[in-house]
């Protein structure tokens, strides 16, 4: 017995009566099978049908690669997902959409917490690529709608990795379900900076476009894109979706770039129209820290760029390089274990006195004194690295975090002749993924005591100045100014933990304020304990370039 039917060996498998039974073909009304597809015999017909069905949608395939009329048909979306960007988006159904995974979810809390919040943006919506984003988003009471899994959704992907290229790649299919709802869509990556509420300026925009984008120097930005729900904005995602399903290792911003070229050649002179967001106040990461030498912030508002509204903190790689960026700039506002509310935390901070270089610098450059004997070129960093370690010993020994000094860099004169330098950051001189992975919380950006959080009270309790100088060293060169306390070692020329906890273990001072710590090496007083922290500073000390391309 089989589904309720009685396996008779008179009947046909399929249930039908007997061929002896059933009506010869000639005696059936109407034509044959076989004379609508030309006389060919029954075993024909099937792969007839095949073959046209292929010639078919090849057909379709081809003509849709080269931006004909024809749009695959479009697959439903989570119905959920539409329902949660309708509550959270504007009357004029305009949404703000970030996707974040799990790696991320602490820059999507500063994205809020510095940018939207502040600039009374409430119409966006955090998407899901995995489930724990959403719920470490939903504790912090931010709305989370959890979009897709991805594999590495634990994982702080490093630009065009594998894994990266697949998450960009959720964006275009997340934007697409938004726009073939009928809702406009603004793209925001999790790293960017607003400096003013974008959305009037970008409204004025689509007003005459189907997308508008920031410019990224040499392309349209994919990381902060608005999208308007009309057939061309919808045909643009679609192409993206089928470029980047065809070729893998394609993401998200190089495929709408494509998207975008060949939509203007077919379709520019009936309508379609990509904008670029204006390029003086809605800037890459290149255009705002880089070209404009913008290493410190020069204001609490605008870095120095009174004009601008949107800044992507892009063009620098690994997630640890983007947040020290952030805080640098004073453009992260996480304050997550009193990283910056603290008020019984202890500090010390110091300074690198400006190498001796040359008479004729650019500007933004530093000239001022205090000066160091001038040191073959780029010597000085080595001492200025050197000045760090000693800086982490104390603190170590000390149990203060260390508020990073400003560091000098060569400024390129053209073929890398000049010998002016210029005050930069660490992620100047070092890899501050694995400066991180050794000493994350042991310092802080140089910035540090700029930032609005930072209770006044630690702020304003300093120590006096403190210059350690070695016993031998009777005669110093550099003149010691009358508010600084001058040290002496007790062993020669070596600063031992016992010197150091002596000198400043009983300072009360929140901050313990050095002119510059360009000792020799700290030896603790256990020979195990000096190992490890050589060790540690070794594999920490990685040299880099600004944009962490090392």
């Amino acid at each position: 017995m089989s589904n309720g039917r009685h396996n008779n060996n008179n009947s046909s498998s399929n249930g039908l009566a007997p061929a002896s039974t059933r009506p010869s073909t000639s005696h059936r009304r109407g034509t044959t099978v076989a004379q609508k597809v030309g006389g060919l015999p029954s075993r024909f017909h099937r792969p007839v049908l095949y073959v046209t069905l292929f010639v078919g949608l090849s057909f379709v395939f081809f003509y849709q690669m080269n931006l004909g009329p024809v749009i695959w048909p479009y697959q439903c979306p989570d119905r959920g997902f539409i329902e949660a960007i309708a509550r959270r988006a504007s009357a004029d159904r305009f949404v703000v959409l970030a996707l974040v995974d799990a790696a991320f979810a602490d820059m999507a809390i500063n994205l809020y917490e510095a940018h939207l919040r502040p600039n009374r943006l409430d119409n966006f919506l955090f998407v899901g690529a995995g489930r724990r984003a959403c719920s470490i988003l939903w504790n912090a009471s931010l709305p989370c709608h959890h979009y897709a899994e991805d594999e590495d959704a634990e994982i702080a992907s490093v630009y065009l990795s594998r894994d990266f290229v697949r998450k960009m790649n959720i964006r275009t299919d997340m934007i697409l379900d938004a726009l073939n709802a009928g809702f406009t869509v603004l793209h925001t990556d999790l790293d960017v900076a607003m400096f003013r509420n974008p959305l009037p300026d970008i409204k004025d925009v689509l007003l005459e476009a189907d997308l508008a984008a920031l410019w990224d120097s040499v392309a349209f930005n994919a990381g902060f894109v608005a999208v308007r729900p009309t057939p061309f904005g919808i045909q643009v995602y679609e192409l993206m979706k089928k470029i980047t399903s065809r070729y893998r290792k394609i993401d998200d911003q190089r495929a709408m770039n494509m998207a975008v070229s060949r939509m203007r050649r077919a379709y520019e002179r009936v309508g379609f129209r990509a904008a670029t967001l204006d390029r003086n106040r809605y800037l890459c990461g290149y255009d705002y820290f880089e070209r404009d030498r913008r290493w410190f912030p020069v204001d609490l508002g605008g870095g120095g760029c009174e004009n601008c509204s949107v800044v992507h903190n892009n063009w620098i790689v690994s997630k640890e390089a983007k947040i020290y960026r952030f805080k640098e700039h004073l453009m992260w506002m996480r304050d997550e274990g009193g990283y910056y509310s603290n008020s019984t935390r202890r500090y010390l901070t110091y300074s690198n006195p400006v190498p001796h270089l040359s008479s004729t610098v650019p500007p933004r450059v530093t000239v001022d004194p205090p000066r160091t004997p001038s040191p073959p070129l780029g010597g000085w960093e080595e001492l200025e690295l050197h000045s760090l370690r000693t800086a982490l010993a104390f603190g170590h020994l000390l149990r203060r975090v260390v508020i990073l000094p400003r560091f000098h860099c060569p400024v390129d004169g053209g073929g890398g002749s000049s010998r002016a330098i210029e005050e930069c950051p660490l992620n100047s001189l070092l890899n501050i993924s694995a400066f991180d992975a050794a000493f994350a919380g042991a310092y802080r950006e140089n910035s540090f005591l700029r930032h609005p959080l930072v209770p006044p009270s630690t702020v304003a309790s300093r120590s006096r100045v403190f210059r350690i100088q070695p016993d031998i060293d009777e005669d110093s060169s550099s003149p010691t100014p009358p508010s600084v306390e001058v040290l002496r070692t007790a062993s020669g020329n070596n600063v031992t933990a016992d010197d150091v906890i002596g000198w400043f273990d009983d300072v009360t001072a929140k901050i313990l304020v050095f002119d510059s710590l360009l000792v020799s090496l700290v030896t603790f007083g256990d020979e195990e304990e000096t190992k490890n922290f050589e060790e540690r500073t070794r594999t920490a000390f990685r040299r880099s370039d600004y944009r962490q391309m090392k």
